[in-house]
């Protein structure tokens, strides 16, 4: 490494001490694991628990940030610049916490959208292939491709991509129980960028959005909605994508969680979806209690206060299915 930034990752990974360290994060999650299986009933979720049980342990990895562009680099990309650009280079140490979960806190609350795949006919992921649209952090994706899918996870946050940057962060993952899986990270504007659209590809079985698509269908929540995410092309477009994305009888489920000053309602109206070709299972429908119960778990398991009452989080949902 080169010495300048060999000096900088130093200083940053003192300054970084009190961090948990990544045997006590695996056990937070495999504790935490543990205590939601009392609150799921199908198959798939409770296998997404117990194969949380299986992540292996996580790095602690400095990357770096551009203070004048804002551009994100690996420690490998970071050393290779030029020296006027390395001189402006700050450097973020990521632990093992934030390497599983970003800074959107525990992957764990992916559970609702497994356990509401698992009530509508999904038992397994052996052999599936999974899209994350908007997927913000690896760790769930490590559990399903454990499971056995070959799961690709789209974002267009550039940290991702400078995060999971080492070949071991992709590719081939050990399956739990023997059921081997794949994953692959794509960073970039989709469907608007025609080589991100041609990396993703199509035929997927399922297609999983969760706190991305969000905002509301009215014309002027929808104003606000594009200034949370750009999708680079008219709704219509996107919907109709997503329908090709999909395999005949596959299910695409946009979920989120909101405070009551937010919006959790589906971005795109049921007559557009209906019009892009989905069958609609369910539309907006209320998941706040499945939210709360696992929160509270969640909450309680680590040593919190419950959430309960105090929790006013709203959770909706909209799954839809790719006729056969």
């Amino acid at each position: 490494m080169h010495v300048f930034l060999a000096r900088l990752v130093a200083i940053t990974i003192a300054s970084a001490s009190g961090t948990g360290s990544a045997d006590s994060v695996l056990a937070l999650w495999r504790q935490q694991a543990q205590a939601l299986t009392a609150v799921v009933h199908t198959e798939l979720a409770r296998n997404f628990l117990a194969a949380t049980a299986t992540l292996p342990k996580p790095p602690i990895r400095t990357i770096y940030r551009d203070s004048i562009s804002g551009a994100w680099f690996s420690a490998t990309e970071a050393d290779s610049q030029s020296e006027p650009v390395r001189s402006r280079l700050q450097p973020h140490v990521r632990d093992g916490s934030y390497y599983y979960q970003f800074h959107y806190g525990t992957f764990l609350n992916y559970l609702r959208v497994l356990e509401l795949l698992g009530d509508n006919g999904v038992e397994r992921l052996e052999g599936k292939r999974v899209l994350d649209f908007g997927y913000g952090r690896a760790g769930h994706l490590w559990v399903l491709a454990s499971l056995g899918a070959n799961v690709v996870g789209i974002d267009v946050d550039p940290e991702l991509r400078a995060l999971y940057s080492d070949p071991g962060d992709q590719g081939s993952v050990p399956g739990f129980k023997g059921h081997a899986g794949s994953l692959a990270l794509i960073t970039g504007s989709f469907p608007g960028d025609p080589a991100v659209r041609s990396a993703v590809g199509g035929s997927y079985d399922l297609v999983l959005s969760k706190n991305t698509l969000k905002g509301g269908h009215e014309p002027a929540q929808r104003a606000r909605q594009s200034q949370i995410v750009n999708l680079g092309v008219p709704d219509s477009v996107f919907e109709h994508t997503m329908f090709e994305s999909l395999k005949p009888g596959g299910l695409f489920i946009m979920y989120t969680v909101s405070s009551p000053r937010g919006n959790a309602h589906s971005p795109f109206p049921d007559t557009m979806l209906r019009s892009a070709g989905f069958d609609i299972v369910d539309f907006d429908r209320d998941d706040t209690p499945g939210a709360r119960e696992m929160r509270h778990v969640l909450d309680t398991s680590q040593g919190s206060e419950p959430a309960e009452p105090a929790d006013d989080s709203i959770a909706l949902y909209t799954l839809l299915r790719r006729p056969r």
